[in-house]
């Protein structure tokens, strides 16, 4: 997932969060989102995953990694 081009990024940004919401990037190159920055049906995903299919360590944000595996 490293190698996804800035484009494709927008492109993400564009379908999952409300406008003006942007990724943070760890100084490893780990993007994520807070869930609060989420459009409805994209919260309605990120709590079936995050709860069904891929526990995850907390609740409050969800990488571009995770996503990837349900997009």
């Amino acid at each position: 997932m490293r190698n996804i081009e800035s484009e494709n990024l927008q492109e993400i940004l564009k379908e999952l969060i409300v406008p003006g919401s942007k990724w943070t990037v760890s100084k490893h190159g780990i993007h994520t989102c807070r869930r609060e920055y989420l459009t409805p049906l994209a919260k309605v995903w990120f709590y079936f995953i995050r709860f069904n299919l891929m526990p995850i360590s907390h609740g409050t944000a969800i990488s571009l990694e995770q996503w990837s595996y349900y997009t």
